[in-house]
C-alpha cells in the first residue's frame, strides 16, 4: 500500500519537503547541459522515494515466486525518460518485476549508464520521448517515470495524452511551480489549460515537494513530484478538438466570464448546418475546426496565458444567426457567467456538447 495519500500529502497542504539529504557526488565524467534542461539528483533517499511512489501491481502468483525465489512469469512494462546518470534507474533494475526501458537523448549519459549498468549495454538506445512511437518499444501498457526535464516537461505531458489509453500511471519530479498547477482543481490560481486536459484521463496527486539542494547544478526553483493515475473515463462525449479548443480560447482570457471569452470561438464555428454527427452520436465538425485544432495543439505546449482573444486559427464561417442559436443553447447550462478557473472537466464537456 502506498504511503501517499491525497489527505497526508496532497497540493493544497501537509507537503512532504526535503531538505538537504545525503548528497551523491555525480560520477562518470556527466555534464548537466543547460539545452537539455538537465539537473541530475544526487539524494538517495529522495530517488528511493519517487521510485516507491511508482504503484507496481502484485499477484498471489508474483508473491508465491517471490517467495520460492522464483522469477515472476509477467513484468510491468515502465519507460524511464531522461534517466541522466541512473539515479533512478539503479532501483527500477533492482526491482525484478519490472521490465525497464530508457529514453535519453545525451550521448554522455547513454555512455555513463551502458558502462554503470551491464544489463542495459545491448538494450540501451538514443531515443527522444517527443518523437518516437512508444509502441515500437512495447507491446501493450506501460508505466512512465523520471525527472522530467524543465523545459518540455508540458510537451512530455501532451505525448502523454496521445498515449493515454496505453500509459496507465505516471510518476514523475518537475518544477515545483507546474506540479501545483496540474494538480490543483477548479477555483484555484494555479488550475490551467493543463490541469483542465490532463485531469480529464487522470487522477493526479501531488506527493511530495524536493529542495533544489539536492540537485547539481542547482536549479533556481523548487521541484516536486507527482502521480497521474488513469481514470475510467473511456470517451468524452463529446468532439475533442471542440473540447480542446474551447479550454484554451477561455484560458486564454481566464479572467473573463464564459460569455465574453468564448465568443471569439463561437464566431469562428462552422454554421449549425455545417456540422455532422459522429458515430458515437456527437457532432464534429468541419475541416476548418480541425485544421484550427492542429495550430492549437501547438499553442498548448505554453502554458502562459495571453492577454488577446482566441488564437483558434480556422476561417470565420458562421452567421450571425448561428452564434445566437449556441448563445441561446448555452445559457441553459448555467455555465456563462463563470470564469473558466471555476469549471471543472465535466462543465467543459457540458459546453463542448452544448456548443456542438
Amino acid at each position: 500500500m502506498s504511503r501517499y495519500n491525497n489527505k497526508s500529502i496532497s497540493a493544497e497542504g501537509g507537503k512532504k519537503k526535503y531538505g538537504r539529504g545525503k548528497p551523491l557526488r555525480p560520477n562518470g565524467g556527466v555534464w548537466a547541459k543547460k539545452a537539455l534542461g538537465q539537473h541530475f539528483l544526487k539524494d538517495e533517499s529522495v530517488a528511493m522515494d519517487i521510485v516507491d511512489a511508482l504503484l507496481i501491481p502484485y499477484t498471489k502468483e508474483d508473491e508465491i515466486a517471490y517467495d520460492k525465489g522464483e522469477p515472476y512469469k509477467e513484468q510491468i512494462n515502465v519507460l524511464e525518460i531522461g534517466p541522466g546518470t541512473g539515479v533512478l534507474t539503479k532501483y527500477l533494475l533492482e526491482n525484478k518485476k519490472i521490465k525497464l526501458e530508457v529514453a535519453e537523448i545525451d550521448d554522455e549519459s547513454i555512455a555513463f549508464l551502458k558502462s554503470k549498468f551491464p544489463q542495459l549495454l545491448y538494450t540501451l538506445q538514443k531515443r527522444d520521448f517527443l518523437t518516437i512511437d512508444p509502441h515500437d518499444i512495447f507491446q501493450g501498457q506501460f508505466f512512465i517515470i523520471g525527472n522530467f526535464p524543465y523545459n518540455i516537461s508540458s510537451q512530455i505531458f501532451f505525448k502523454i495524452l496521445e498515449y493515454r489509453d496505453s500509459v496507465p500511471q505516471v510518476v514523475c519530479m518537475l518544477q515545483k511551480e507546474v506540479a501545483e498547477r496540474l494538480a490543483s482543481g477548479p477555483g484555484n490560481k494555479s488550475y490551467g489549460i493543463l490541469s483542465v486536459l490532463l485531469q480529464a484521463w487522470y487522477n493526479i496527486e501531488y506527493l511530495f515537494t524536493v529542495d533544489n539542494t539536492v540537485f547539481m547544478p542547482r536549479p533556481k526553483v523548487q521541484s516536486a513530484v507527482i502521480r497521474l493515475i488513469r481514470n475510467e473515463r473511456k470517451s468524452l462525449g463529446c468532439d475533442e478538438e471542440l473540447f480542446k479548443a474551447i479550454i484554451k480560447t477561455c484560458f486564454n482570457q481566464r479572467r473573463k466570464t464564459i460569455r465574453n471569452s468564448i465568443k471569439p470561438l463561437l464566431n469562428k464555428l462552422p454554421s449549425v448546418g455545417g456540422s455532422s454527427s459522429g458515430s458515437d452520436g456527437s457532432s464534429t465538425c468541419s475541416e476548418d475546426l480541425s485544421s484550427g485544432s492542429e495550430n492549437l495543439n501547438n499553442g498548448l505546449e505554453d502554458l502562459r496565458y495571453g492577454s488577446d482573444g482566441s488564437s483558434f486559427d480556422s476561417e470565420d464561417l458562421s452567421s450571425g444567426i448561428s452564434k445566437d442559436i449556441r448563445l441561446g443553447r448555452l445559457e441553459a447550462t448555467d455555465l456563462l457567467d463563470a470564469r473558466p478557473e471555476q469549471l471543472g472537466v465535466e462543465d467543459f464537456v457540458k459546453l463542448a456538447k452544448t456548443i456542438g
